[in-house]
């Protein structure tokens, strides 16, 4: 179905635009390239969230209780409220990318913490909710992303 392609890609793309936009944050280069795929991603988790909501027939109690069903069939227990973890995420997202385009700009710890609460929902998103294939790329691309934001550390701690 058409549908479930739109949903499923543009949460895809949105967040391999966001691994991307981490590999260059994280190794400071090309800024203005970086800014772009990161505002593209945003703009299509924005996108992901509308047609997610268009097929529950944009009614929110029925997004709370398919998020309940996954979390049920996925993690052994109901929890609807998962879904305003999701809507934080792309509220974040979207505070990040305005600060790229702004000269409002999160403090280096303060990104840090919330690049890390992304990356949390990004990857029970992509690992933790999928299977298959996606889940092991998933899982890839995470260590891969870890590894070199690690590295990058470690030779430019955080300045305050």
């Amino acid at each position: 179905m058409p549908n479930d392609y739109i949903l499923l890609w543009s949460v895809r793309i949105s967040l391999l635009a966001y691994v991307a936009n981490i590999a260059l944050l994280a190794t400071n280069r090309h800024e203005s390239l970086r800014r772009w795929i990161n505002l593209s991603g945003v703009v299509l988790i924005v996108v992901h969230v509308i047609w997610a909501y268009a097929s529950h027939d944009f009614s929110h109690s029925k997004a709370l209780q398919q998020t309940a069903t996954d979390t049920q069939q996925t993690l052994g227990f109901e929890f609807a409220a998962g879904i305003y973890f999701n809507h934080l995420f792309v509220l974040l997202w979207m505070l990040e990318v305005m600060g790229d385009w702004t000269r409002f700009a999160f403090r280096p710890r303060v990104r840090l913490a919330l690049h890390g609460y992304l990356m949390l929902i990004a990857f029970n998103g992509a690992i933790v909710f999928e299977n298959g294939a996606t889940r092991w790329i998933g899982l890839v691309v995470i260590v891969a992303l870890g590894g070199l934001v690690m590295s990058q550390r470690r030779r430019r701690p955080i300045e305050e």
